[in-house]
């Protein structure tokens, strides 16, 4: 502006600084500048926009670069400094008191500078993180407090009314070496970066309180929670400690809450973050910059990474892709019992996925609980097979008791329902129902009344399905699609029969029970006690027409001839010697006395190698010659 004493602006300058030097630079104060200017001190010291846009225009200097010098006062416990928002005021200084007094005696020599705007205020001071001086290797001293609480803000006149303050604050700059991390954070402030793919992603507010806490984490513990005793020294020396290993990106961060974390307490699977990494979690819990997620997410994934907790536990909100969860929540949730879900495990061999602490519910990997969940999913009981089946209640039944479908969880005291597998399912009707359906369905009858018509039962029809056997198979498209709706050769299915029956066996082998009854001389009754004591093998096939409903029941003539070769029935003998059946079976006992076969029947028979022996034979009719009780032939 026109009439006024302009002074250069320094690069790392603060805005309230400028306006400072300028006032004093044109005979006032900064407050009474203001108001010959127009602009209200005050909320320049706080940024306003407004307050901005008119410096820009006394000064002509663009916004921008106001902007970015200026320190803008936000909602409570919020300020932004250079454009970098600070969540509490703690670790900004509002005030222009705090300075390096070598910086300040190098202003004044400074001659060619206007007089009494020499000195001016650094924006690095506002930062309290920064306590050194990158140039005098110092730490930076807080000023005397001023009386007037216009002075804060101006620090052309504060530096005036107490210059012999100041000038005694020299003795308290001690050495104090600029550190990595201060030049970090003054790097930072300026827009600077490349200090690792960490420290660049994140805000400059969060890295400093980050860095400062994990320094005390690691040199005092977790739970230390005396932070305001230690002194600048000490703080200036964790941060450097922590901003080495941090500065190495997301591994270096790894290891320090490695290190914050270890512990020989056992953590509850719900513990959250406060628990685990203590003061550190505290101080970076209640942020909401955007900029901040990915530390948050580097911490969780941490947590989540090296502590067995669940999905309730919170570390930054409920970690949500947790490796566990609890077997009782999770199957409570999912409606699964959790013993049915505990055998499911050994079902698919994933038993190792349980973790077990100390008096504590057991936990399972989520993955590994998901892939059990889906594997539930996939079972079906019985009575909802019958819909898939396309089967009534009957053919389920014999299904079930013929085992022709191995159930994947047996009914037991938990599981009321046997359950099958859907996939398992899906290969049984691959085998029963046919890919291409037979073109000539003359013959063919639906599935039950084939198997009527066939004289045999629904389970060998199944496994002459499943076997793959069954050539002539065709679909009715009037019932709905399933087992029901199969058709199939009732001649077809008879031959099948018979020969698993008796195969490579003509029907004419075939001897009925009466002809069995005719050759071994006993009754029919007999021989079906025969057959049912397995002593001989009977042989169960129709052998009628489609339209019979009789069975033949026999036995194969060479099964019958062997067994007469071995035993002889007291009624062949009787006949053949036409003697008394009581008096004959003592003769033959006293001729041969092992010679009865003790047969589990009421019919008696003889060892016939025995009872065909030419001395038994001959004994056996001396006897019957000298026997008084010879049969009479009228009896």
């Amino acid at each position: 502006m026109r009439g006024l004493f302009n002074v250069p602006y320094h690069e790392d300058e603060s805005v309230i600084s400028m306006w400072s030097r300028l006032s004093t630079a044109n005979g006032t104060k900064a407050r009474l500048f203001s108001m010959d200017m127009s602009v209200n001190h005050y909320d320049l010291a706080k940024g306003e926009p407004g307050a901005l846009a008119r410096m820009a225009e006394v000064t002509a200097l663009h916004p921008d670069f106001l902007a970015a010098r200026s320190l803008v006062r936000l909602e409570a416990k919020n300020t932004t400094l250079a454009g970098h928002r600070f969540p509490s005021h703690n670790a900004i200084a509002r005030t222009t008191t705090r300075f390096c007094p070598h910086c300040l005696q190098e202003d004044d020599a400074r001659d060619h500078r206007f007089p009494q705007a020499r000195r001016y205020f650094r924006l690095r001071w506002h930062l309290r993180a920064v306590r050194s001086c990158p140039y005098h290797n110092c730490m930076i001293v807080e000023g005397p407090d001023p009386e007037n609480p216009d002075l804060n803000i101006d620090f052309s006149r504060y530096n005036r009314d107490y210059a012999k303050e100041i000038r005694r604050t020299t003795a308290e700059a001690v050495p104090l070496p600029f550190s990595s991390f201060e030049k970090f954070a003054c790097d930072r402030l300026v827009g600077i970066k490349g200090h690792g793919n960490f420290l660049d992603e994140i805000s400059l507010s969060l890295a400093i309180d980050l860095i400062e806490e994990t320094g005390i984490c690691l040199r005092y513990g977790k739970t230390f929670d005396r932070r305001d005793k230690l002194s600048e020294t000490e703080l200036h020396s964790v941060s450097e400690d922590a901003f080495q290993r941090i500065s190495r990106g997301y591994g270096g961060l790894d290891d320090c809450l490695d290190l914050i974390s270890k512990s020989d307490e056992a953590y509850n699977p719900r513990v959250g973050g406060a628990k685990i990494y203590g003061s550190l979690y505290l101080r970076i819990a209640n942020r909401r910059e955007p900029g901040d997620r990915s530390a948050y997410e580097a911490i969780r994934n941490h947590a989540v990474r090296t502590f067995t907790l669940t999905n309730r536990a919170r570390v930054f909100g409920p970690l949500i892709n947790s490796k566990f969860v609890s077997l009782p929540t999770w199957t409570k949730e999912h409606e699964v019992h959790h013993t049915t879900f505990r055998k499911l495990l050994t079902k698919l061999g994933r038993e190792d996925a349980l973790v077990y602490g100390d008096e504590r519910e057991p936990l399972i990997d989520v993955d590994v609980a998901r892939e059990v969940l889906a594997f539930w999913r996939g079972l079906a009981t019985a009575a909802e097979l019958e819909r898939v089946l396309g089967v009534g209640i009957d053919t389920m039944r014999v299904i079930q008791r013929e085992k022709l479908l191995e159930p994947t969880l047996p009914r037991e005291k938990n599981n009321w329902y046997a359950k099958y597998s859907l996939a398992d399912v899906d290969i049984f009707m691959k085998k029963i129902i046919p890919n291409e359906s037979t073109r000539d369905h003359a013959g063919l009858y639906p599935f039950r009344n084939a198997v009527r018509r066939a004289h045999t039962v629904q389970g060998v029809v199944l496994r002459l399905l499943l076997d793959g056997l069954v050539s002539r198979r065709g679909l009715d498209p009037n019932l709905p699609p399933g087992i029901d709706a199969l058709l199939l050769d009732p001649l077809e299915l008879q031959r099948l029969v018979a020969g698993q029956a008796a195969p490579g066996v003509e029907i004419s082998e075939l001897l009925s029970v009466e002809q069995c009854a005719e050759i071994l001389h006993i009754d029919a009754s007999m021989v079906k006690r025969l057959i049912w004591t397995k002593l001989l093998p009977d042989v169960r096939i129709s052998t009628h027409g489609a339209t019979s409903k009789n069975f033949r029941r026999g036995v194969l003539r060479a099964d019958v001839e062997n067994f007469k070769t071995r035993y002889a029935s007291l009624s062949e003998i009787v006949a053949t010697y036409d003697f008394g059946r009581r008096k004959l079976s003592s003769l033959l006992a006293e001729c041969a006395p092992d010679s009865e076969a003790k047969l589990p029947v009421k019919a008696t028979f003889f060892k016939r190698p025995m009872v065909e022996d030419p001395k038994v034979v001959a004994a056996f009719k001396a006897r019957i010659a000298n026997s008084t009780d010879r049969r009479r032939p009228g009896r």
